[in-house]
């Protein structure tokens, strides 16, 4: 890091920002876990046109979903989905093309998992990004289309664990 730059507090905290495979129990505070979904949804998108969803659970919710503790017993967790279901309801007018409608939700919605991700460390909450929900090892995405019953043109991308190192 440039010595210019290294007391920069947005560099420390993007810098430190570890994934982090074992949790406490203790819970997440509501206000907490609204802000980090707040800078979520502040993330940048193509054309502002927010192509993503979020489908938040805690430890009771995903347990009543799935049938399980969340992974590595985080005390929230969000499925990040790449939403161009909500797109083509706003955009009928522009001609259908779904190889950029797709590209541009999965990068839109990754910028919001990333901006969740900082804004969980900047508020002293670990986080992990995975390819699972911990059914079975991978990212299920006809599991969970299925399960969280999802409108065509939803795809959901990955789930998000928070929770406290």
């Amino acid at each position: 890091m440039p010595d210019s730059v290294k007391n920069n507090q947005l560099l420390k905290i993007i810098n430190n920002r570890r994934s982090v495979r074992r949790f406490t129990e203790e819970p997440v505070r509501d206000e907490v876990f609204a802000a980090i979904l707040e800078a979520g949804r502040m993330a940048p998108s193509t054309v502002n046109l927010q192509t993503w969803s979020f489908v938040v659970f805690d430890n009771d919710q995903w347990r009543a979903k799935f049938e399980h503790f969340i992974p590595f017993r985080g005390t929230r967790a969000v499925i990040i989905l790449a939403d161009t279901y909500r797109l083509r309801q706003i955009l009928d007018v522009f001609p259908y093309s779904p190889l950029v409608e797709h590209t541009a939700a999965v990068i839109n919605a990754s910028l919001a998992a990333m901006n969740m991700n900082i804004a969980a460390e900047a508020l002293g909450v670990s986080s992990i990004m995975l390819s699972d929900t911990g059914q079975t090892g991978l990212f299920n995405t006809d599991f969970l289309i299925e399960k969280l019953e999802l409108p065509e043109n939803v795809i959901p991308l990955m789930t998000m664990v928070f929770g406290y190192a």
